[in-house]
């Protein structure tokens, strides 16, 4: 059997920072301004666990879709760390307001789209449209690093803010409990992504371990109206 790459990737301010571990090789982190050139590069058979939507809802869904309320009842006081994603069309709206007054078509008592949420748009509908076209053999999986820290320390949520010093040493510490000392990547990382990005993507990265072990957990499994696989998997 083929141990496949493993790819952890967070969002950050310039683009898509990666923890990279290819077999028999150490963590690399590399970042991508564009998620297509990240797929491109990853070797077939690649497992992508990445900490952004995957899998549109047509429709707004109260409290969000269904893996989002899975993984907040897991989460319980970090509950809100997990966005509820709106539907495609509000995320397709052309601005915050067109967006707002579409999720208030679904749901009535919903103020709108949270500016925090709307800051990300772009990024979702990136990867929404990189995984409706890829046709390369690797997967691509939704996955959230709080829940992942969450699980590492025994199923209960990290309270420590993740950009504090205290939350940042906690979170170290876990990683490298699983042989994961990334420290020294957190200092040399690229420019254009914070300390925290880098965490998370490696916190990803451990993620990707676990689907390729077989021993991954899925909060809300299921298929969105296009026929992509949704779940957040930890």
């Amino acid at each position: 059997m083929v141990t496949p790459t493993l790819i952890g990737v967070d969002g950050a301010r310039a683009g898509w920072i990666s923890a990279w571990k290819a077999p028999r090789r150490a963590i690399r982190l590399k970042l991508y301004t564009a998620f297509a050139d990240l797929v491109c590069e990853a070797p077939d058979g690649s497992i992508i666990m990445v900490d952004m939507p995957v899998g549109l809802s047509e429709a707004t869904e109260d409290g969000g879709r269904s893996c989002e309320r899975a993984c907040r009842a897991f989460l319980r006081a970090k509950s809100s760390s997990v966005f509820s994603t709106p539907s495609r069309a509000a995320l397709e709206a052309t601005t915050r307001e067109k967006a707002g007054a579409i999720v208030r078509r679904d749901l009535p008592h919903r103020t709108g789209v949270t500016l925090q949420l709307w800051n990300i748009r772009q990024k979702i509908l990136e990867l929404d449209a990189i995984i409706g076209a890829n046709h390369r053999p690797v997967r691509i999986l939704e996955t959230h690093p709080e829940a992942i820290f969450a699980t590492l320390n025994g199923g209960d949520a990290v309270l420590a803010k993740k950009k504090s010093l205290e939350g940042r040493r906690l979170r170290l510490s876990l990683l490298a409990g699983q042989g994961l000392d990334i420290e020294p990547l957190v200092g040399a990382r690229p420019r254009g992504c914070a300390a925290d990005d880098v965490i998370d993507a490696c916190a990803c990265l451990w993620a990707a371990t676990r689907v390729s072990s077989g021993t991954a957990t899925v909060f809300g499994r299921g298929v969105d109206a296009r026929g992509r696989e949704t779940g957040i998997t930890v």
